[in-house]
């Protein structure tokens, strides 16, 4: 990308980004966000794609854009609970608004399963095949997904709208490649989400099929396996300690009425495998994880059960107590920038292996390589090269 670019938003007339109209009371709750992001070009990135994104709209080149759903009672005054909801492979922002099946009486995931959703639903671009992740390309380049979503795309929320404050009243679910993003972001900010839903997602990247397949982005794995580990739900896994997830994957199986599909059966067998090899280490990590198997292939038809059964958990999670600064906690990066529970790590270089913080009452542990800005929770920073020892002189 050709010099910094700076985070603009600017409010786009609904009707003229979205395919098809939606019921005026909907449309009035829901706003269209242009953004530019310093990490991710959107001249040089692929967003729908036909035939899963072929009701989208044409995505224009000049930013990424961001849905917002708006709940009832929002003036700008009271604040509400939050959900980032991410899309799959071949989709974009507006995807949940339709259905890729024609004539689908339903409409799309948005008007038919959470117009009644109790909170604000933040609907990002991620990308045809963005992974949500940093790719690494040369040294780590363009482009950036997570960087944009956590760094700056979370920041402008909260400054734009009312968001109630507590880990207890922020959550993150998706589907397919987004529910893998889910569960890695979720992961990656433990201290911003309390409630995360990983639906038909790939929860573990220990699968040598993947290895060719996720090359583009996370590089080749026997050069760049300390990235690809730093990844992997199952390695990651403790970083959920303390976050409320749900998960949800199919059997492979077409449900009557559908048309088969041997890749989309397959597909979703392969996640079930994946799935079930990270619920044991979620679980071995004290994660409360709930897990709700479902019948069908890897189509819209089993994202539409599977949120049908999500979106009310999720709604039902929000405000129940969860700790908001634990005295003991592990988190595991490959993030050059990155925060957990109030503290937050910058490194002076890009690392070159997984750095695992833990939290131990009033000690902090370090291991890893390279040095590190650590800033703890009331704005002193500590300078430290891993492994490291600190002593917390107070609470946080």
């Amino acid at each position: 990308m050709s010099g910094p670019r700076r985070l603009v938003l600017a409010a786009v007339a609904v009707a003229a980004v979205i395919a098809g109209p939606l019921p005026a009371a909907h449309a009035e709750r829901l706003l269209t966000w242009r953004t530019e992001s310093r990490h991710v070009d959107p001249a040089q990135v692929e967003f729908g794609r036909p035939p899963l994104c072929a009701a989208c709209a044409q995505h224009p080149k000049d930013g990424l854009y961001v849905n917002v759903q708006l709940p009832d009672g929002y003036d700008g005054r009271r604040r509400f609970p939050v959900l980032y909801l991410l899309h799959g492979t071949d989709a974009q922002y507006d995807f949940w608004l339709h259905s890729p099946r024609a004539n689908d009486p339903r409409g799309g995931i948005l008007p038919g399963l959470a117009s009644d959703f109790p909170g604000i639903i933040v609907m990002p671009d991620g990308g045809a095949d963005g992974h949500y992740a940093n790719w690494r390309s040369g040294l780590r380049g363009d482009p950036a997904w997570e960087r944009y979503h956590l760094e700056e795309l979370i920041p402008l929320v909260e400054r734009r709208l009312r968001v109630r404050r507590g880990r207890r009243f922020h959550a993150i679910a998706g589907f397919s490649m987004g529910g893998y993003g889910a569960a890695f972001y979720a992961g990656q900010r433990p201290g911003y989400f309390g409630i995360a839903a990983a639906l038909s997602a790939r929860l573990s990247l220990r699968d040598p099929v993947l290895f060719p397949r996720l090359a583009y982005v996370l590089g080749d794995h026997a050069e760049n396996r300390f990235y690809w580990t730093g990844h992997d739900p199952v390695a990651l896994a403790p970083n959920l300690r303390w976050t409320r997830l749900y998960v949800s994957a199919g059997d492979g199986i077409a449900q009557p009425g559908e048309a088969p599909n041997a890749a989309a059966a397959l597909g979703e067998q392969n996640i079930r495998r994946l799935t079930e090899r990270f619920l044991p280490a979620a679980r071995r990590a004290g994660v409360r994880v709930r897990f709700r198997p479902q019948p069908g292939i890897h189509n819209h038809e089993l994202a539409w059960r599977s949120f049908a059964d999500a979106f009310p958990w999720i709604a039902s999670r929000f405000g129940e107590p969860v700790p908001e600064r634990p005295g003991r906690w592990t988190y595991r990066t490959v993030a050059r920038k990155s925060a957990a529970f109030g503290f937050r790590f910058t490194f002076a270089e890009r690392p070159r292996r997984v750095a695992t913080f833990r939290r131990r009452g009033d000690a902090l542990l370090g291991r890893g390589t390279g040095r590190v800005s650590v800033r703890v929770p009331g704005g002193a920073t500590q300078r430290e090269r891993l492994p490291f020892r600190l002593r917390l002189t107070r609470p946080g």
